[in-house]
């Protein structure tokens, strides 16, 4: 239904309203109040009368009504000859019943005598049989106009109707969307269906049956929000992408929404090109850089170079990139919702993700200081078939595995860490599966049963408890059991535990001699008799958040020429909190920018699993990528002094050539 219907219908209403004004003018000139005389065989003939007067009825010659024949066929072939289809009859009738209504309500008999001189016989004639033809073609355009219709294919979130919502009949369908351009129904608009389908040819075939979700029937209308925070995890932006576009396709006036900010934590680097072309759309509805704000968390890689969205120079500010661990991103994200919360007006957050990760947001977000909203977008399964019987699993840790083929480095599989009732186990996902809490026992390869003995050392009373309740402003390691398939069949199955231990004995000589350079150590988290994590105040930020918070390469990042201030007196508390560590005997061998934390103006060393006493050996030690030496394997002073020239030649920018340490 568009402008033609409303058009016919006021057609329709004019036409109505002069017969029934000639109707009660004929029936006044008749039966006035006056006449006494009244018989209902004078009222039959008023309605005809009204169309075409009585007295010309009878006169009409073979002429006339050979032209009236002619007439009514003609207008019979032009509105019904090789027509394609209702829509195409409904546009033909109602431009031949504009066109043959046009004179009925222009002409006049005077004019039309003056200039064709034609009789008033011929003239109402005329007048009565386009206004009969017109009629009766208004009436069938109508009648195909608000006949049922049948949606085809729905973009985005939101229907929109042009007529009135009462007009519409109600009727509820199965729904196929076909997989085939030529299947798909014809129509006579443009419209745009994006799926985000992993790159997998064996589940993507001829008609699978996909499932469409979204926030259908609890829509929370984030536009009447002022600052909208949207948070994905992994194929969850397939959910909050629509929530934004839909807003920013509402105009400026017509919404309060002034910000909207995106949050995406990838669970796989390959996860962009999923949404990369929807992004980039949203990059381009926003010129002025006045409406979106995104930040984008990749999973750390060490074995290639890293991927990502081509972000305009002038959106860098707005749309920024971080490569980070599991453990950061949570922190970001938490961090990013508590400044958005300081804005004013009212706020939403929108989540879409695993179970585990909307929950932890929230209860994030019902622990604000300011009162926010909270609404969960349900992410639909990874396939619309039958799920295989199996293990469910709750997935704590995952990384992705390289392998050189051929020479190239290539993506093989996906190391996983879940949990299975109090079970924690190590798996590998094959690169073809996705990643997700959907995974079921038959889609795991590998897997093996972490004991508590592996990563869970026993507590000794010498160590420091934490206190219980931690305070605030805690931050809680844990270890990570990511290499643990390549431990369990080694000479030391419980390394892992065997490297907690190490880190607690650390901080505790730390706890006796503390430095302000330095983590402050609270102590150990204590589960059934066993270390189940350290723990230590929490900072604000690393040193890399800080300067480099799109995670480039040092060689790419030095550049970039930016303007990082005077850095001199942070890398000299470094420098100390160093030369306290070796006046203990111990060397911290990992010293990067991700390992210092900026406090306020101090700068603070943490992370001490890799401190090792003086000249021990540093096989199996893990280290940073990029930041040590690979040819030096034992705990020497000139690891960590090394480490903080290579950070002092990052800041200040040097040419690449001028680094030791090769990426």
């Amino acid at each position: 239904m568009n402008v033609s219907f409303w058009y016919s219908i006021a057609i329709i209403a004019a036409i109505m309203a002069l017969l029934l004004r000639q109707s009660l003018w004929s029936t006044r000139l008749r039966f006035s109040i006056y006449n006494k005389h009244y018989h209902p065989s004078r009222v039959r003939p008023i309605l005809l009368q009204a169309l075409v007067p009585r007295r010309y009825l009878g006169s009409l010659s073979f002429l006339h009504i050979l032209l009236i024949i002619v007439f009514i066929a003609g207008n019979g072939l032009a509105t019904g000859l090789t027509l394609e289809g209702p829509e195409n009859l409904r546009q033909r009738a109602a431009t031949l019943g504009s066109i043959n209504l046009a004179p009925v309500f222009i002409g006049r008999r005077v004019y039309a005598n003056r200039i064709f001189g034609a009789s008033k016989q011929t003239y109402h004639l005329t007048h009565s049989c386009l206004g009969l033809v017109g009629l009766i073609q208004v009436t069938l355009h109508v009648g195909i106009a608000i006949r049922t219709h049948t949606l085809s294919i729905v973009q985005d979130c939101y229907l929109f109707y042009t007529g009135l919502i009462i007009l519409y009949h109600w009727e509820t369908a199965d729904l196929t969307v076909a997989n085939r351009k030529d299947q798909a129904p014809s129509t006579d608009r443009a419209s745009s269906l994006f799926f985000l389908v992993q790159d997998n040819s064996s589940r993507v075939k001829n008609d699978t049956e996909i499932l469409l979700d979204g926030p259908y029937g609890c829509n929370k209308h984030p536009e009447k929000f002022e600052t909208v925070v949207l948070v994905a995890q992994g194929r969850g932006i397939a959910g909050v992408l629509p929530v934004a576009l839909s807003i920013a396709l509402i105009g400026r006036h017509d919404r309060i929404t002034r910000r909207i900010d995106l949050q995406w934590k990838l669970d796989l680097n390959d996860q962009e090109e999923w949404a990369e072309e929807r992004l980039q759309g949203l990059i381009n509805l926003d010129p002025h850089r006045s409406l979106f704000a995104a930040h984008l968390y990749y999973p750390r890689l060490r074995a290639r170079s890293l991927k990502k969205l081509a972000i305009p120079e002038k959106h860098s500010k707005q749309w920024n990139t971080f490569r980070s661990s599991h453990n950061e991103s949570m922190n970001r994200i938490r961090r990013n919702i508590v400044a958005k919360s300081r804005y004013a007006g009212h706020m939403i957050v929108l989540a879409c993700g695993d179970k585990d990760f909307t929950q932890q947001i929230q209860s994030f977000v019902f622990r604000l200081p300011t009162l926010a909203e909270f609404s969960h977008i349900e992410m639909p399964s990874s396939s619309h078939t039958a799920e295989p019987q199996g293990l469910r699993i709750d997935i704590l840790d995952k990384r992705e595995a390289f392998e050189e083929v051929e020479g190239v480095f290539k993506f093989t599989k996906t190391v996983i860490i879940f949990k299975s009732g109090e079970e924690i186990y190590h798996a590998a996902v094959p690169s073809s599966e996705p990643v997700s809490s959907e995974l079921s026992e038959t889609q795991l390869i590998n897997k093996l049963l972490v004991p508590t003995a592996a990563y869970k050392p026993p507590f000794s009373c010498t160590f420091t408890r934490a206190p219980d309740p931690l305070p605030t402003d805690t931050y809680i390691k844990t270890p990570s059991l990511l290499s643990y398939d390549q431990i369990h069949n080694g000479p030391q199955p419980n390394q892992i535990a065997d490297d907690v231990l190490n880190e607690v004995r650390i901080c505790e000589l730390l706890r006796e001699s503390p430095h302000p350079n330095l983590a402050k150590y609270i102590g150990c988290q204590v589960s059934d008799g066993n270390i189940s994590g350290i723990c230590f105040v929490r900072y604000g930020k690393t040193l890399m958040e800080a300067v480099n918070p799109r995670g480039l390469m040092k060689r790419k990042f030095s550049t970039t020429h930016r303007d990082l201030g005077d850095f001199g007196r942070g890398l000299q508390g470094i420098q100390a909190g160093i030369a306290h560590l070796h006046s203990l005997g111990i060397v911290h061998n990992d010293i990067n920018p991700s390992n210092i934390m900026i406090d306020g103006d101090e700068w603070v060393i943490i992370d001490f699993g890799s401190c090792r006493k003086l000249e021990e050996s540093l096989v199996g030690v893990g280290r940073t990528y990029e930041w040590y030496d690979e040819a030096i394997q034992h705990s020497c002073p000139e690891n960590d002094l090394n480490a903080l020239l290579e950070i002092h030649t990052w800041l200040r920018g040097a040419p690449a050539d001028a680094f030791q340490f090769t990426e």
